[in-house]
Order: structure tokens, then C-alpha cells, then sequence
């Protein structure tokens, strides 16, 4: 489970990782623990969201297509503890759109909604001309506790809603040295406050 991950980073300086029989990584603990997170099965780095189902009535003039994670600490749609996570997603528009908002929600794998946010909090985004369009979401400080998280996607304009993924793709949240010492893996909600 994810805070035995918390135990042994808080216990142990070093760690080994052994693969068929031989060391396959003899590092840091976090190190070792990220390498077999990298290791383990995981979606393609650009999961292909185009014809997934759709929630509800959608009115379709403007199309989520993919997503990718922004390079950076991510990878293999794993992210460590306390990471910023950026989301870059290409949609296609097939007519100009006013009023574009872009919103993601992000559920437990139980269904649970944890956090939710607009593009329009911060920015305004317009898609004057028809085509393809690259959208970068970016959580600076996202501090969920360690497991994975389902995230859905929406579209709306001015006029109604226009795409929707309830189920869109899936990220898992690792644990890091930070996490282990703050023993956020073993809390009992999702996000862990920053408090001072």
C-alpha cells in the first residue's frame, strides 16, 4: 500500500530494487520507489481521449482530442507528492467559440469528487478560428494524498456545454521523502493543506 511506500522512505536512507533475480537499482529510497513506480504497467504518455463516451447532451463544436502531462516531474502519468502537474490537451474546434471554459474535475477512484477547477479562474481563452487548438491546465501546488485519481474534462461556451469525459484518464500520486516526513500517506482524506 502507498504508506508502507511513506514507512520505508521515513526508515531507510537507501534501498535496493531487485528485477529477475539481480539489483536492478541500489539508490536513494525515493529513487528506488520511483523506479518501481516508472516500472510498473501505465497509460501511453499521450492518451488518445477522442472517443472515449461523453456525459449528457453535448452540443459538439469544439472537441477534446488528447491529453499529455507537460514534461516535467511527471512521468508515465505519475506524479510525486507536492509536484506541480501540468496537463496539455489538444481539441479541435470546428467553428469560432466565445466564451471558452475549460473544467476539470478530479474524483477517488470511488467516485468521490475531490477538487474541481476552470480555466476561466485566472485566464481567458479564446478560440477565434476553427482547427486544432493546445490548452495547458497547470496545478502549481497540487498536495493530494498518495493514490491514484481519476480526472473528467468539460467544455463549455456560450451557449451550453460542449464536451464532457466524466472518466477522461487516470493519475497516480507517488510518494516522496516530503510526504513520508509529513506522513500524509497515511491521512484519511485526499488533499493535505499547507498550514503554518
Amino acid at each position: 500500500s502507498q504508506s508502507r511506500y511513506g514507512v520505508v522512505m521515513r526508515l531507510c536512507g537507501r534501498a535496493m530494487l531487485m528485477e529477475r533475480g539481480g539489483i536492478a537499482e541500489n539508490e536513494s529510497t525515493s529513487a528506488v520507489v520511483a523506479a518501481y513506480h516508472k516500472d510498473k504497467k501505465c497509460q501511453s504518455e499521450v492518451i488518445d481521449i477522442r472517443n472515449l463516451p461523453r456525459e449528457g447532451t453535448v452540443r459538439g463544436r469544439v472537441r477534446l482530442l488528447d491529453v499529455k502531462m507537460e514534461r516535467g516531474e511527471g512521468s508515465n502519468w505519475k506524479l510525486p507528492y507536492g509536484h506541480p502537474l501540468g496537463l496539455v490537451f489538444t481539441i479541435e474546434a470546428y467553428e469560432p467559440i466565445s466564451q471558452f471554459e475549460l473544467g476539470i474535475g478530479i474524483f477517488s477512484t470511488n467516485g468521490v469528487e475531490v477538487a474541481s477547477a476552470l480555466s476561466t479562474h485566472d485566464r481567458t481563452i479564446n478560440l477565434d478560428q476553427p482547427g486544432l487548438h493546445k490548452i495547458c491546465f497547470r496545478y502549481p501546488d497540487l498536495c493530494l494524498v498518495s493514490r491514484q485519481y481519476r480526472f473528467g474534462v468539460g467544455i463549455r461556451s456560450d451557449i451550453g456545454m460542449e464536451d464532457y469525459i466524466r472518466e477522461a484518464f487516470t493519475i497516480e500520486i507517488i510518494p516522496t521523502i516530503e510526504s513520508a516526513l509529513k506522513k500524509a500517506d497515511t491521512f484519511g482524506g485526499f488533499v493535505v493543506p499547507r498550514v503554518s
